[in-house]
């Protein structure tokens, strides 16, 4: 396992791991973007946005690629009201729980509620919130949903067709593909990443990411200018937060 040695090593091992991190998450953005453009074109929605699902179920913030609606409710307010009509897990664009061989592509308009609310209702929730139709693409790695595209019509403007569906359909194995490869290829899961999911602080993160490469709690202060009752308090609070007991499994964790 590395060890980090003094301050300007240690600093240095700090940038390193935070410039491979950027880029990661630049390709993935890049990635991201130029997808959802492809998909824009194939369907003409008006609001196109992403969302990443850890290993835990854990959806990210939403990352939006296009938005061209002039929609009466914000996104958050859409999740929220189908929360309320439906109830948890009623929301069949809701990838937590999918089954593998679920449909890759999720019309809302066609799509009854996993709880058995009729598609009218889900309608219905859509129209309070500015929108016509909606419809989700699910990326599969590893036998589970990694990440999905929603794409929206507004209110006014027709559903989405069956030929339109038929194309997202196509695309699906291909947008599917490379998206793994892009996981894969950017290292992912980053560990910085998983990390902010787990609610270290960044300072926390810095220190835990050190502390997994091997550094001692007196290198990771000279490393980063802090007293080593700072790191101690940093790595306590650290280990708590991901549930781990020491640096070994910290490591392990962080490896997988």
């Amino acid at each position: 396992m590395q060890q980090v040695g003094g301050g300007a090593a240690g600093a240095g091992v700090i940038v390193r791991a935070s410039e491979v991190a950027r880029q990661s998450a630049e390709l993935g953005e890049r990635w991201i973007a130029q997808a959802g453009e492809l998909l824009h074109a194939m369907l003409d929605a008006d609001r196109v946005g992403f969302r990443r699902l850890d290993a835990r179920d854990e959806l990210s913030r939403e990352l939006i690629v296009l938005d061209r609606a002039p929609r009466a409710a914000p996104a958050a307010e859409v999740v929220r009201q189908r929360a309320l009509t439906l109830g948890a897990g009623g929301d069949p664009e809701d990838p937590r729980g999918r089954a593998p061989d679920a449909p890759a592509v999720v019309h809302v308009a066609s799509s009854p509620a996993r709880d058995g609310a009729p598609a009218l209702e889900l309608s219905r929730v859509l129209a309070r919130c500015g929108l016509a139709d909606s419809c989700a693409l699910y990326l599969h790695d590893a036998g589970r949903v990694a990440g999905f595209f929603t794409l929206e019509r507004s209110a006014g403007r027709p559903l989405f067709g069956a030929g339109e569906l038929r194309l997202a359909r196509s695309a699906q194995p291909l947008l599917q593909t490379s998206y793994v490869a892009v996981l894969h290829i950017a290292g992912q899961p980053d560990p910085s990443q998983m990390l902010r999911e787990a609610g270290l602080s960044a300072r926390e993160i810095e220190v835990a990411l050190l502390l997994a490469r091997g550094a001692t709690n007196k290198e990771i202060a000279a490393a980063l200018s802090r007293s080593p009752a700072t790191i101690n308090t940093h790595v306590t609070r650290a280990l708590a937060k991901l549930g781990v007991r020491n640096r070994t499994e910290l490591a392990r964790m962080l490896s997988k």
